[in-house]
């Protein structure tokens, strides 16, 4: 079975904190939510699959390719559980944000949903 994504042996060492040898698939066609305590590695192993961490260790695959190809970000979707821009910012700040991060940034969605 082909997976979206595939995490094999991943670790990630903080002063505080570490994630080991975490893994696990998951398949094309699901949809995933990790649920756990404060502290448990869940923002972290997003982020290092979106590779805004640097793994210590461990491989990420996504659509059966390196993680850190810059354009696999373009066909993943992440809801975090806080807003990440400001309170300042309308509805067209954060889209002149997008646009300049997607390449394929489709204004017409953006406004009518």
């Amino acid at each position: 079975m082909d997976n979206n994504i595939w995490v094999q042996n991943l670790c990630k060492q903080f002063e505080d904190f570490s994630l080991d040898n975490v893994s696990f698939k998951v398949p094309k066609g699901r949809i995933v939510g990790f649920i756990g305590e404060n502290g448990a590695g869940k923002s972290t192993t997003i982020n290092l699959i979106l590779n805004e961490l640097n793994k210590d260790s461990g491989q990420i695959q996504v659509f059966g390719i390196d993680h850190t190809i810059p354009t696999i970000k373009e066909n993943i979707g992440v809801v975090f559980d806080e807003c990440n821009f400001h309170d300042v910012f309308t509805a067209a700040d954060i889209e002149k944000i997008l646009k300049g991060v997607y390449k394929t940034w489709d204004s017409n969605l953006f406004h009518n949903t």
